[in-house]
């Protein structure tokens, strides 16, 4: 049915909003449906359309990425859910898995009550007057017709990391409480100098095991031990790229 956001939610390069105030699931099963109509826009007349969806570690993002798989699927198009992780790797996954696109549910640098949507359509950024369109989209919604899409869910989190590997000296996964997980991949034991589990690598710097770091560092994750796995390399001299969380911590 007719479906409309608020004026605030469709920006210029993403769609955001404050969750249960501006931005709610209903949003969310909207925007799968106008971003379905989108990608029928896009291509051929009766081709079947895919699509890849991602979503961050915020506690909202589960429902409203539930909501806006099933808005997809009632457009019609096929979801491969890909699971959590960083906005990175959704671009990966829409550029690896042979979709027609990819949306990531994420509140990138904003406060925890906010959250929001990246999209790529075709391989390029889904932006500016595309967004707003889907609101004239959703506007004209009514009950979904024809075949439901079809959704399965297809693990990329362990590829990405390893394609990452192949530009950095030191990976750092498992930042989460309270001590977060392995990779469980092809090579990984080979790969124990240049991939660490965020707080065992600093239990390590702290008693003094471990002194220096390479050059070229990643840190995937957000929080408290993110934070530190960058101050810690940046102190021990690694120029440190960042991938989710709070992008713009600099101590």
């Amino acid at each position: 049915m007719a479906h409309r956001f608020d004026p605030t939610i469709l920006r210029e390069y993403d769609i955001r909003g404050i969750v249960g105030t501006t931005l709610f699931a209903a949003d969310a099963e909207a925007i799968g449906r106008a971003f379905a109509a989108a990608l029928a826009e896009a291509g051929a007349p009766g081709a079947k359309r895919r699509v890849a969806v991602g979503y961050d570690g915020r506690l909202t993002s589960p429902e409203l990425e539930a909501a806006l798989v099933e808005g997809l699927a009632a457009g019609g198009v096929d979801v491969v859910r890909i699971g959590r992780g960083p906005t990175p790797m959704l671009y990966f996954a829409a550029a690896t898995l042979g979709v027609d696109g990819g949306l990531m549910v994420t509140g990138s640098h904003n406060p925890p009550d906010h959250n929001g949507f990246k999209l790529v359509l075709g391989g390029r950024p889904f932006f500016g007057e595309a967004i707003h369109k889907l609101g004239q989209t959703a506007l004209a919604l009514g009950p979904p017709a024809g075949p439901r899409g079809r959704v399965t869910q297809q693990r990329v989190f362990d590829d990405y990391v390893a394609r990452l590997a192949q530009d950095y000296d030191a990976i750092f996964v498992g930042c989460g409480a309270p001590r977060g997980r392995d990779l469980e991949i092809p090579g990984r034991a080979e790969t124990t100098a240049n991939v660490h589990i965020g707080i065992d690598w600093l239990s390590s710097v702290s008693f003094g095991h471990t002194t220096k770091i390479g050059k070229r560092v990643i840190v995937l994750g957000g929080g408290n031990t993110a934070m530190d796995c960058c101050r810690t390399s940046r102190r021990l001299g690694g120029e440190v790229s960042r991938q989710g969380g709070r992008q713009n911590d600099q101590e």
